[in-house]
């Protein structure tokens, strides 16, 4: 659903389809090329995934508000431009503006269904992401493009100096050969005859063939974790565990409820709490660990038989 969706669900697609092919034997190197907005989502794919190379097609270089503002500033009156930048800062802020202020020909942009998707974008700024990279880097600009600039590109390739950065004389957004007027240029936007650049092709196929294969084994973002039923971190979950039983009984108490109730409910809490954080775990570590499980539920017992013995 489109309210549900955001902009690191796209990184993780790209990031999934790299390992994907980077565990295939049939390929010597895998790079992704991200186009446009796949620009920021291919360089951080790229990162996550362990990619072998990068390459930035007509990539923004600034925050997303910022490449919306210039797209709209010859499209629409300065008042309404102002609308929009007010508008961009409160959803960059996370605060939902008041839809009485937007104008009709904005709705579209920040309907409500939208704006979760704007606030996990707006965070983002390219010229800081593709600094992390740690792998070669292309970063491609044409001079008619009517939609990122060729200070969006240098600001990539200045974010990353080890980046080579290639200027296409004549190519547009869209990677065709365009005149620089945005008239002109609508028409080519919607013609399949018209070819990529050649330049463009002989350049991305020069860098891949450069390529060097990274690691086989790719770092994963978190480090591989093996279950074991003793530890230091064994320890905190016994206290925690412990922790919230006591404070959810306690609440309940304070609520009203029986004994009993309050018993229940505080276990439950308390065996809720430590499934939840091994679900996380398990989504974030790759690990489901039941010997936390199992240090969980001697925290819960403890608690249990510290409140028994406490009077009513």
């Amino acid at each position: 659903k489109e309210e549900d969706l955001r902009f690191g669900m796209y990184v993780d697609d790209a990031a999934a389809w790299l390992k994907q092919l980077r565990a295939d034997g049939r390929f010597t190197t895998v790079s992704v090329a991200g186009h446009s907005e796949g620009s920021l989502i291919g360089m951080i794919a790229a990162r996550q995934a362990g990619a072998d190379g990068y390459i930035s097609l007509e990539g923004a270089g600034r925050k997303p508000a910022q490449i919306i503002v210039e797209q709209i500033t010859n499209q629409v009156s300065p008042e309404i431009v102002a609308t929009s930048k007010h508008i961009m800062a409160l959803i960059e802020a996370g605060l939902p503006p008041d839809t009485t202020t937007i104008p009709p020909m904005l709705a579209p942009l920040f309907r409500p269904s939208v704006r979760p998707y704007l606030v996990s974008w707006f965070k983002y700024d390219p010229a800081l992401e593709i600094a992390k990279l740690k792998i070669p880097a292309l970063v491609v600009q044409g001079t008619t493009d009517i939609q990122t600039s060729m200070a969006d590109a240098k600001a990539l390739a200045n974010g990353y100096p080890a980046a080579r950065f290639v200027q296409v004389d004549g190519m547009n957004h869209v990677l065709k050969n365009a005149p620089p007027g945005r008239a002109e240029q609508m028409p080519i936007y919607s013609d399949p005859t018209i070819p990529v650049v050649p330049k463009l092709i002989d350049e991305m196929s020069a860098f891949v063939n450069r390529l060097k294969r990274g690691p086989d084994s790719v770092p994963a973002t978190h480090p591989p974790m093996t279950d074991t039923f003793v530890g230091s971190d064994k320890v905190k979950h016994f206290l925690i565990s412990g922790f919230v039983e006591t404070v959810g009984f306690s609440a309940m108490q304070l609520a009203g409820a029986g004994r009993a109730t309050s018993l229940l409910a505080a276990t439950a809490v308390g065996a809720a709490t430590g499934v939840g954080r091994e679900l996380h775990d398990r989504g974030t570590k790759g690990l489901f660990s039941l010997g936390d499980l199992a240090w969980d539920g001697l925290g819960i017992g403890a608690a249990l038989l510290l409140i028994s013995h406490t009077q009513r």
